[in-house]
């Protein structure tokens, strides 16, 4: 998307995060609409509809979106679809997240199934998944992302997994950093305005 219209879904999609439903409306009615007329904003809109109670609406709106010809990525349309169903309470919402994360392996699906996993007491099958990213980058715990970290912390500590308590270990190491990061960046603010 043009910057322009990527800043416009971004900030859709904080406005929704923040539960301004009717301002993200205008963003996502705003690219759906001429000139522009973006699959994507129709996409953020049938978002909207099924996180404001009208599911059926946003179930519509996806299958068209699906059926059309559109230039919207498929792993994020999937996505999409699978969050839907999963907060409708379908039965078919794991297929979905894994269907999302097959079309685009980037974090945010990945991140999607283990919730989704680990909120159906699957903590063996998420930690598993978060490990398969962990082989794919590195073996290292600092190479995974700080929110597949947490996430691999918290499927051992509900696996009974013996690596638990070094995981857990690392995320603490993680946060504690990034707390002094930012303890040192306060200061050097503070400092400038002194």
């Amino acid at each position: 998307l043009p910057i322009l219209q990527q800043a416009l879904l971004t900030r859709a999609g904080v406005l929704q995060v923040v539960g301004r439903w009717q301002d993200a409306r205008i963003d996502c009615a705003r690219l759906a609409a001429a000139p522009w007329s973006l699959p994507h904003g129709h996409a953020c809109l049938a978002e909207l509809d099924g996180l404001t109670g009208r599911e059926t609406d946003a179930q519509r709106q996806f299958d068209a979106l699906e059926r059309s010809a559109s230039t919207l990525p498929p792993g994020w349309l999937a996505l999409l679809r699978a969050e839907l169903a999963d907060r409708r309470g379908d039965e078919n919402a794991g297929a979905l997240y894994v269907r999302a994360l097959q079309l685009a392996d980037d974090i945010y699906s990945r991140n999607a199934l283990v919730d989704w996993l680990l909120a159906r007491n699957r903590s063996d099958d998420a930690a598993q998944l978060v490990r398969d990213f962990q082989r794919d980058a590195d073996s290292n715990l600092e190479s995974l992302p700080d929110s597949l970290l947490l996430r691999l912390a918290i499927a051992t500590r509900n696996g009974r997994d013996p690596e638990a308590g070094s995981i857990a270990t690392a995320l603490q190491k993680r946060l504690d950093r990034s707390e002094e990061h930012t303890s040192e960046l306060q200061s050097r603010v503070d400092i400038s305005y002194a």
